[in-house]
């Protein structure tokens, strides 16, 4: 008879870097700033904790002001690929990463997406707003043990 048994090798820890970037029309006053550069997700059991927060919130402050009529803005978050670990060549998909965003609007809730610009927060008037991301990654036992590794960027700019 054949048992099966479980690693008892938690299957990952992760690091997500962060920067940001604006990037405003002529006459229009663009901030962005992030609370921090980087995030980071325990290794956990997947049975336990099948959703690893990461170790701290993200606050993100968006202003965007001036240059006459108001213009459609948008914040966006782009990792740059999936979740890939150096040691082991692993890789996890990128959108096994969700966060929550508050206030809502003009944050809004979200998946990351290896190459593609996701939405975070978007408006059509000037703003000075802060807001708070949780980002929380979904666990598995089917990922490769190990530490893994992915950029992300925000951007901040007028549609």
């Amino acid at each position: 008879m054949l048992k099966l048994v479980k690693s008892t090798i938690f299957p990952a820890a992760m690091s997500l870097f962060l920067a940001g970037a604006a990037a405003p029309l002529f006459g229009q006053n663009v901030e962005l700033s992030l609370s921090r550069s980087s995030l980071s997700f325990a290794a956990a059991d997947p049975d336990t904790t099948p959703l690893v927060p990461a170790n701290d919130t993200l606050t993100v402050r968006i202003k965007v002001t001036g240059g006459g009529q108001p213009q459609p803005w948008q914040l966006t978050l782009r990792a740059n690929g999936d979740l890939y670990s150096l040691l082991s060549l692993a890789m996890i998909d990128i959108s096994n990463i969700t966060w929550t965003a508050s206030p809502a609007p003009p944050f809004q809730n979200g998946t990351l997406a290896a190459n593609v610009d996701q939405v975070a927060a978007s408006g059509s008037r000037n703003v000075n707003e802060t807001g708070v991301m949780n980002f929380v990654f979904q666990n598995n036992w089917a990922y490769w043990a190990g530490s893994y590794t992915q950029s992300v960027t925000f951007t901040l700019s007028y549609r």
